[in-house]
């Protein structure tokens, strides 16, 4: 991907977040994203094209696992590979902390 990059979440992106789980059938509320980034920030990952955030995931953490609870791509972005981006990252992440299995 061009111009897209993977990292944590910031407080500053709760907002954002909400906004692209909206069109989910099942979003998570903005207390349950706030709850995430409180807990534990680093559970809680975006993708950002020119600064905006365009995707999201939220994932935990049971050593030697890795589970994928939420994953959100905008509807704008759609079908232009932002979601195997997002995987690869993630599975990235995983191996670069030695955890052994991805859900």
């Amino acid at each position: 991907m061009e111009g897209e990059t993977f990292g944590p979440a910031r407080w500053s992106d709760l907002d954002a977040i909400v906004n692209l789980e909206s069109g989910s059938p099942n979003p998570w509320s903005s207390s349950a994203f706030s709850e995430e980034l409180r807990n534990d920030p680093e559970t809680v990952c975006v993708v950002r094209s020119s600064g905006r955030v365009v995707a999201s995931a939220v994932t935990r953490t049971h050593f030697p696992d890795m589970d994928i609870l939420n994953v959100t791509v905008a509807r704008e972005h759609r079908r232009r590979g932002l979601g195997l981006f997002l995987g690869r990252s993630l599975l990235a992440r995983a191996a670069a902390a030695g955890l052994e299995s991805v859900f």
